[in-house]
């Protein structure tokens, strides 16, 4: 209370004087404060303003928009500049279609639909693609012209555009193959296992038996492939062993095991109808490994 007292009577000031400078502080307080977090500051705006740089991943050609908060945000795929003029969906690339604007996983699953026998012949089998949505397609279509497979005129259009000639199914390599309507690297790998297997094909029907290819497909490219049944490896029935009979795709263990016992009966087989008629072979199996045996 002394000090107070002394420092009352060494300034001079009256209780109402006093009162009034406290109060003149406050409203310059008050003041200062509000001009300190007005939000009119001329380093605030009304909008954030944000910096982009558009970046091309030349990896796998898509587009990202990088921004200043470090999120990355995905651009519309259809963005001009990029888009590719036409689009032959049953030939084009991972990376033609994604530069056309598709979703990189969606263009992964074109080439896999493809390589298994798929074709595109309107936009309703393009929407079977796992990912892809009309409102994609349409984005796409505005800069980007897609072309379907011509249903009328399919195989003379695939011949004019990969200049395929005649191809012999038991020599053809998996390179040749490719060429065919729907026969990717996969396929045409199989392919030429089977064949291997089998010892050569006898019908072009048989390529249906290969693992991705239906008789749909078989059908489309059936006109495209002629047979020679002389390059076919042929079992000799008097002298391949139980391992070699049921390595073959159309024989089993068990009838391996028959074959063998009826020519350790028999001595010889002199003819390869002596199977079906002894009834070694159904008339079913007989038919279908029959052009596989020999006798010599």
């Amino acid at each position: 209370m002394r000090i107070i007292s002394a420092l009352n009577s060494f300034m001079g000031f009256t209780p109402g004087e006093r009162r009034g400078i406290a109060m003149l502080i406050t409203s310059m307080s008050v003041l200062l404060a509000i001009r300190i977090f007005q939000p009119g500051n001329s380093y605030q705006e009304n909008h954030q303003v944000i910096t982009a740089e558009i970046l091309e991943d030349t990896t796998n050609g898509s587009l990202a928009r990088k921004v200043s908060n470090n999120h990355s945000v995905n651009l519309c795929p259809n963005v001009s500049g990029f888009a590719v003029k036409s689009i032959q969906l049953n030939h084009a690339s991972a990376n033609e279609l994604i530069l056309a604007g598709f979703p990189e996983f969606a263009a992964r699953n074109i080439i896999k639909y493809r390589e298994k026998g798929g074709l595109f012949s309107s936009r309703a089998e393009l929407l079977k693609i796992y990912g892809l949505e009309e409102k994609i397609i349409e984005g796409i279509e505005q800069n980007s012209h897609l072309i379907y497979r011509n249903n009328t005129n399919t195989e003379k259009t695939a011949v004019a555009e990969n200049k395929i000639s005649l191809l012999e199914l038991n020599s053809a390599d998996t390179t040749e193959l490719m060429r065919l309507t729907g026969i990717g690297p996969v396929l045409s790998k199989r392919i030429v296992k089977y064949r291997g297997m089998l010892g050569g094909f006898y019908s072009i029907s048989q390529l249906a038996e290969v693992y991705g290819i239906d008789n749909d497909m078989v059908s489309r490219i059936e006109n495209r492939l002629t047979i020679d049944s002389d390059k076919i490896n042929r079992l000799e029935i008097n002298q391949a062993t139980e391992a070699i009979l049921s390595a073959h795709p159309y024989i089993s263990t068990y009838q391996a095991k028959a074959i063998i016992s009826y020519r350790n009966h028999a001595g010889a087989i002199r003819n390869k109808n002596e199977l079906l008629e002894n009834k070694v072979l159904n008339s079913e199996d007989f038919e279908r490994l029959s052009e596989y045996l020999k006798v010599q």
